[in-house]
């Protein structure tokens, strides 16, 4: 941080007048979501990436082309990556880890996906590690295949449709 720079807590306290500094975060990510954003902006300027504009209208575009928008934004996010985590997804792509893990077991079962658990020192829960195992192209063109499949399936339906009502 430059001298400049306010700390981002700084910029939240304004927003909540009690002198707890977590009830003011939690206030200020529940209600007012156009400020969250700009915090977000300013997280990805300091290397914690998120979707920008072009994931949107590609997470767009394959939600439009039947892609179920949690696994679009997930395959967007960790497209970007070697390795990442659960958590690093939830972030960045602006879901919960329940929309995270059901968009992680599509992936996985197209095999897109690899993941493995990652045992901290303790006891607890291992933490998740994803790795993507098809580059983004690829997983471009089977999923271009599958529609294409879909259109020639619907094709021959209206085709046989056409003809039976033609032969009535």
């Amino acid at each position: 941080m430059d001298g400049n720079e306010q700390p981002i807590l700084d910029r939240l306290i304004p927003f909540y007048p009690h002198k707890n500094p977590k009830t003011m975060v939690c206030w200020f990510y529940k209600r007012i979501d156009v400020s969250r954003y700009e915090v977000v902006e300013n997280m990805k300027r300091k290397n914690s990436f998120v979707l920008d504009e072009k994931d949107d209208k590609a997470v767009q575009l394959f939600t439009d082309l039947g892609m179920p928008k949690n696994v679009a934004k997930t395959l967007m996010y960790i497209s970007q990556f070697d390795e990442c985590k659960c958590a690093d997804v939830e972030q960045g792509a602006d879901l919960r880890q329940p929309e995270v893990s059901t968009a992680m077991q599509e992936l996985k079962q197209r095999g897109w996906v690899k993941k493995r658990d990652l045992k901290g020192k303790g006891k607890g829960r291992p933490v998740h590690i994803y790795k993507p195992t098809t580059h983004l192209s690829k997983i471009m063109k089977d999923f271009e295949r599958e529609k294409l499949k879909e259109v020639e399936s619907v094709k021959n339906d209206i085709s046989e449709l056409k003809n039976l009502i033609k032969s009535r």
